[in-house]
């Protein structure tokens, strides 16, 4: 998944045209063209999903540029790991 990040971000698989549509907010709020989009001071994208069992998430934070790739065997282990380590990198401000 990191290599896949990398890729994308080096326009090795997109565009820059085509990885600015898919990482920039879309129709709605919250989503681009296949990625989950966070527009705010902690700017990110990504994906993820869970099932009994098994939780996954791949998540680029630009303003910082960390990319958060998590799989567990436990359900809803990455929401939490990366809420917790959001709240760490960008706590509220007053």
């Amino acid at each position: 998944m990191l290599r896949f990040f990398d890729a994308m971000r080096a326009g090795t698989l997109l565009s820059p045209a085509m990885f600015r549509l898919a990482t920039s907010v879309g129709a709605t709020p919250w989503y681009g063209m296949g990625f989950v989009v966070n527009s705010g001071r902690d700017r990110s994208w990504g994906h993820g999903g869970n099932a009994y069992g098994m939780d996954v998430a791949a998540h680029h934070f630009s303003t910082v540029d960390t990319s958060f790739i998590c799989l567990a065997t436990r359900d809803m282990v990455c929401n939490r790991l990366i809420f917790a380590w959001n709240l760490r990198t960008f706590p509220p401000q007053d």
